[in-house]
């Protein structure tokens, strides 16, 4: 028995926020799905080799943690990776994903954050 590594594409492989909301409260968690393409469009849904994707946040041209997130937390679940993060400030937002600085489809993706409840 052998097991098949998919390659990925991360050309092909697209962003979108979890369950289509994109809007916050500062402190808040947020969520955004990555759906793991092949080179010819393919969902990806065998083992990959993970330590070949190195995911990345930009809001606002910042990367990584910043003022605009923090609390990053990046989790794969086959072929499937959701990105985490905790919105810091108020506002209307663009956020950048990328792999090793290429951006993968559907990004950037705007979000608004509004004051947390106290």
């Amino acid at each position: 028995m052998f097991m098949i590594l998919a390659t990925v594409s991360i050309a092909q492989c697209r962003a979108s926020w979890h369950n289509g909301i994109n809007k916050f409260r500062a402190g808040n968690d947020a969520a955004i799905n990555i759906s793991l393409h092949d080179a010819y469009g393919n969902n990806i849904r065998t083992k990959i080799n993970a330590s070949t994707l190195q995911f990345s946040l930009r809001v606002n041209g910042r990367k990584g943690e910043s003022m605009y997130i923090s609390n990053i937390a990046i989790l794969m679940n086959h072929g499937n990776i959701s990105i985490i993060f905790m919105p810091c400030l108020v506002g209307v937002f663009s956020l950048q994903v990328e792999n090793n600085g290429e951006e993968i489809q559907n990004s950037p993706l705007s979000f608004t954050v509004y004051p947390g409840k106290q």
